[in-house]
């Protein structure tokens, strides 16, 4: 069981984030989740609406999109095209958001 939802360790330009696990997760809180990847691409891409990046779920300002269109399912989870905001770049480069 895995503990991590998202990882933002990418370091090239143009590279696919993991944006999710698949099977079966575990979140910090505890919770248990079985995560279908192609039920949840098909989903993403049904709604028409790229995924905020923005901090612990809060909701607020983003500072990324992962691109729907871009979403591809491999052996160890989704991963996702990200475009940062101005302010996302910001942080990536002044080390106040590690990507």
């Amino acid at each position: 069981m895995r503990n991590l939802l998202l990882e933002l360790n990418f370091k090239l330009i143009n590279e696919k984030v993991k944006i999710s696990p698949i099977g079966t997760a575990k979140g910090l809180d505890g919770r248990v989740f079985k995560i279908d990847g192609e039920k949840l691409i098909n989903n993403i891409q049904k709604n028409g609406l790229d995924i905020a990046l923005n901090l612990n779920h809060q909701g607020g300002e983003a500072y990324g999109w992962f691109d729907r269109n871009s979403l591809e399912l491999r052996e160890d989870g989704i991963y996702a095209s990200l475009e940062l905001t101005t302010k996302g770049k910001e942080l990536v480069e002044n080390k106040a958001l590690d990507i």
